[in-house]
């Protein structure tokens, strides 16, 4: 059985990659773009035909401990980002998922991965929540085992497109490659 798990960053160890909407518009020299970068997770429109070689950021701690660069950690929800190790490592496996944009963080060429994939959700198993007749999103999420099997990265239709999941063959890749800098929680719909 292949297990579904919610990506997390690291912040007690890990740093995260600071870059804001707005800040990236500025370097893609299209402030108009604001709304696109600000919808791409739920429209999944590929960023590759705006994006710029040039785009630099910096990464920044998360808590009073978290001064590492990792090899791999998420940056708007939605997205990866890869040093050169794990994107060497990992391009052949998530290349179908999604795609790879350049980014120099901290003087170092990295890439931000864009999935550009939704898994098929279980239906039957998933349960949302009401709050005095009100839809606050979902209490349970499951995906269907046949399409996740298939797959290392994607995003929930019905979570809202604002989550990273992952199945236990990702996992398994990262320790094979001894990628560091992701949490995985079986918990799918925590946001803690």
């Amino acid at each position: 059985m292949n297990t579904v798990y919610q990506l997390k960053q690291m912040p007690e160890k890990f740093m995260g990659l600071q870059l804001d909407v707005v800040s990236l518009a500025e370097q893609l020299g299209d402030m108009e773009l604001l709304d696109k970068l600000m919808q791409y997770p739920a429209s999944n429109e590929p960023l590759s035909p705006i994006w710029k070689d040039s785009v630099t950021s910096e990464f920044q701690p998360l808590s009073p401990n978290g001064t590492e660069i990792p090899d791999i950690s998420l940056w708007d929800a939605t997205c990866m980002v890869l040093n050169e190790k794990a994107y060497g490592a990992l391009k052949r496996y998530l290349e179908q998922e999604g795609e790879f944009l350049p980014v120099t963080a901290n003087e170092q060429k990295m890439y931000i991965f864009n999935c550009l994939e939704f898994g098929k959700e279980d239906t039957a198993n998933t349960v949302k929540k009401y709050v005095n007749g009100t839809d606050f999103g979902l209490e349970h999420l499951s995906f269907d085992e046949a399409d996740a099997a298939q797959r290392f990265v994607f995003k929930s239709e019905m979570k809202g497109c604002n989550t990273l999941y992952c199945t236990s063959s990702f996992k398994a890749l990262l320790k094979e490659f001894n990628l560091e800098g992701l949490r995985f929680d079986e918990d799918l719909v925590s946001p803690f």
